[in-house]
């Protein structure tokens, strides 16, 4: 997508997102705008607890961790490394999730449970992976 295609899109009077936002985020992977850049200075680490991967964001997820995508970009923009955003998987959060979702009575936990608390982690990191993609976050 050249940048004339962006001004096009971004002056219609009627913005149609759902024929943009695809081409936007593939241009986006294209030119790596979102890749981790290792070796390109001293590591910058923007200390903020991190999402709990238990599940789907939330619009209080959309506002705060904006204000962390605009620090990490200002950064990235002055090249060095800045590592990336993790996710906390472990702990009560991920266990009540698990059991609500197979509906495990708390303290009766089956011999696998924790090999479904960590399969239902992967799954909500992946989804929220996503989710923060679609927001435009880098």
């Amino acid at each position: 997508m050249s940048p004339d295609e962006i001004s096009r899109f971004l002056t219609e009077k009627r913005f149609d997102f759902t024929e943009f936002e695809p081409r936007i985020r593939q241009y986006w992977d294209e030119i790596r705008a979102y890749d981790h850049n290792p070796g390109a200075g001293l590591p910058i680490l923007i200390d903020t607890p991190p999402p709990y991967a238990n599940g789907r964001l939330h619009h209080g997820h959309g506002m705060s961790y904006t204000q962390l995508d605009i620090i990490a970009r200002y950064h990235r923009m002055r090249a060095p490394t800045l590592l990336p955003l993790a996710f906390d998987d472990n702990g009560l959060p991920t266990e009540r999730h698990t059991e609500r979702k197979y509906r495990i009575e708390p303290g009766m936990h089956p011999p696998d449970f924790f090999e479904l608390c960590e399969q239902e982690s992967l799954e909500s990191i992946a989804y929220q992976l996503r989710q923060f993609q679609a927001l435009g976050f880098s």
